[in-house]
């Protein structure tokens, strides 16, 4: 089984949308987790000129997790051509910094990925979730 730091597991079940009481949806995954930056790194993004450096530890944390629980069976790392088209290809997004692209898409692969797989009729856990670890 995937082991993942409860600091992980809070990011994972945020890009699932659970806690949203706690980390409301504000309509950018950057602004979803500033509060918890906060709360895991004891600074906030927002002052002293650090929004760039948490940008950039969000994306390369989300990259670590994402590698950590990908599921890609094509063989071609679909998911990661994905990554990299919406990181160096503004097509559809209103969002014209390509880290910021990177975190939405990495977000989206996070939000989408299977925490069990079936093996034998028998479902089993790829990693477990544990709901109560935020309060």
């Amino acid at each position: 089984m995937i082991e993942l730091s409860e600091n992980e597991k809070k990011i994972v079940l945020i890009c699932k949308m659970h806690f949203t009481d706690k980390y409301p949806n504000n309509g950018s995954w950057l602004k979803n987790f500033e509060k918890l930056w906060i709360e895991i790194y004891a600074w906030d993004p927002n002052s002293d000129n650090n929004y760039y450096d948490y940008m950039e530890g969000l994306f390369f944390k989300l990259y670590e997790i994402y590698e950590k629980i990908k599921l890609d069976k094509s063989g071609t790392n679909l998911q990661m051509r994905e990554l990299f088209k919406d990181i160096f290809y503004d097509k559809f997004s209103d969002e014209e910094k390509p880290i910021v692209r990177g975190i939405n898409t990495l977000c989206s692969l996070i939000q989408g990925n299977e925490v069990t797989y079936v093996l034998d009729d028998k479902v089993l856990p790829r990693y477990e979730l544990d709901n109560s670890i935020l309060f």
